[in-house]
């Protein structure tokens, strides 16, 4: 893998007082579509607190506020980066150093979510309990909050921190996912954290929906699976996940049916504003993600088609104030089997990765209804690309296989005639069906933040790109 220079290891030892997570209350109700709670009750942690950071890029003692206090070691970069594997793998392509990392060990970082004033928010797990740490500008740790118990008067199950969206009151919108073991049960929630005081305003579990109740038939939608929270420039809080239908009658089983769903929430109380559930067809729609295009006003869904050869990268319309379909598709037609998660550009284009099973996604397609451009990568380091983000400015980044396969990376692509691009992070290919590493990609103003999985825990880091 390709690391920061070796910098010395440090901790933090001390009293530890996370201030609290207390609630204001919890959220309205808005028909029979959300079900309130009373929030978080106030709670705090005393007692020793240690944590272990590798980080570059900056000296100087570090007094936090609201969580540990102590002495934080940090030294400068020397430029050098490694450009082989640890293990004696191949040699890796040359990508650029961080500015600064800092490693979290024995935990489990899912989301990241640069703030206004420069301080970093990284959620994710620590055993079994969600935790939110709040940093500085370089990588300095300045206050931890574990968000357990919940106080949904449910039971402790695995709670991981893994959404995190920044509310135009200046406040979080945090997603707490739940590992319950029994489908039908509510699984995850979300509630708003203030990161300067720590404190738990509105919160909200997701829960199953009854859709019909008659004396022989009863459908419930369960919403399963929470996989993205997103916010907008404004303030406006989506969630969007994978859920299924549990249909029982006196004359048949109990059937389940798979579906796609996007909720609107009410940034101020967490109460729902509406949902939209789209089935998938049995062999047929294989839905990605969910995009908020706020200059078309659209939210839009990206999906497949398994029944169609090709050309089937296509993105589906939803109004964002009442989630109806709108059908008008917004349709990249790329003539491949296939295409990955985009992103929006700022004009209202969007882009993603779309090639062929068997020989990779290389080319990126961007564009909208006046018409789409293909940008093939074959002349830079990609041969795959699986992953497009786009950055400040429009910038676009890739993630995927480099070379010839033996390493996977996340790199910078100018859209140019031809395409180039400048390789951030690389790591030996981990094999057909293995995760990638990088959990977390947020882009602050100049830069660029990675999230990434390490053996041990998680890393952060960040590099300059201006």
């Amino acid at each position: 893998m390709t690391t920061a220079p070796s910098s010395s290891e440090s901790s933090s030892t001390g009293d530890s007082d996370t201030g609290p997570l207390g609630t204001t209350g919890g959220a309205d109700t808005q028909g029979d579509d959300t079900e309130t709670t009373t929030g978080w009750q106030a709670s705090s942690t005393t007692g020793e607190s240690t944590s272990t950071a590798s980080t570059s890029g900056g000296t100087g003692d570090t007094d936090t506020t609201g969580g540990t206090t102590g002495d934080t070691e940090t030294t400068g970069s020397t430029g050098e980066a490694e450009s082989s594997s640890s293990s004696g793998g191949p040699d890796l392509p040359d990508a650029m150093p961080p500015d600064w990392s800092v490693t979290f060990e024995d935990f489990d970082g899912y989301a990241v979510a640069p703030l206004g004033d420069g301080t970093i928010v990284v959620g994710g797990r620590e055993g079994d309990i969600g935790m939110l740490y709040i940093l500085d500008a370089t990588g300095d740790v300045l206050s931890t909050h574990p968000v357990d118990p919940l106080q949904w008067e449910l039971p402790l199950e695995n709670e991981a921190v893994t959404g995190l969206g920044l509310l135009a009151s200046g406040s979080l919108a945090v997603l707490v996912s739940r590992g319950l073991a029994t489908d039908l049960e509510t699984l995850d929630g979300v509630f708003e954290f203030d990161p300067a005081t720590g404190e738990v305003g509105w919160s909200v579990v997701l829960e199953s929906d009854v859709l019909q109740d008659q004396p022989d038939f009863f459908e419930q939608a369960s919403p399963g699976r929470t996989d993205q929270l997103v916010t907008t420039d404004e303030g406006d809080l989506y969630l969007a996940g994978h859920g299924f239908t549990v249909q029982t009658s006196t004359d048949s089983p109990t059937q389940d049916w798979s579906f796609f769903w996007i909720q609107r929430l009410d940034p101020s109380t967490g109460a729902r504003q509406w949902i939209y559930r789209r089935p998938f067809t049995p062999g047929g729609d294989v839905v990605y993600r969910m995009l908020i295009n706020d200059p078309l006003d659209r939210v839009l869904i990206q999906a497949n088609d398994t029944n169609t050869s090709s050309g089937n990268c296509f993105w589906w319309e939803l109004s964002p104030q009442t989630g109806a379909w709108i059908d008008t598709d917004f349709s990249i037609g790329t003539g491949f089997e296939y295409c990955w998660p985009g992103d929006t550009f700022g004009d209202g284009n969007v882009g993603a990765p779309a090639g062929i099973y068997t020989d990779g996604a290389n080319d990126i397609h961007v564009g909208g209804p006046g018409g789409f451009e293909a940008f093939p990568l074959a002349s830079t380091h990609f041969a795959d690309a699986t992953k497009l983000y786009v950055g400040g400015d429009d910038a676009v980044y890739v993630e995927g296989a480099v070379e010839d396969f033996d390493a996977d990376a996340l790199g910078r692509i100018d859209l140019g005639t031809p395409p180039t691009s400048e390789l951030l992070l690389a790591w030996p290919a981990a094999g057909y069906g293995v995760p990638s590493p990088i959990r977390a990609v947020a882009f602050p103003t100049g830069g660029v933040l990675v999230l990434r999985a390490t053996d041990d825990g998680t890393a952060l880091e960040y590099r300059t790109t201006e």
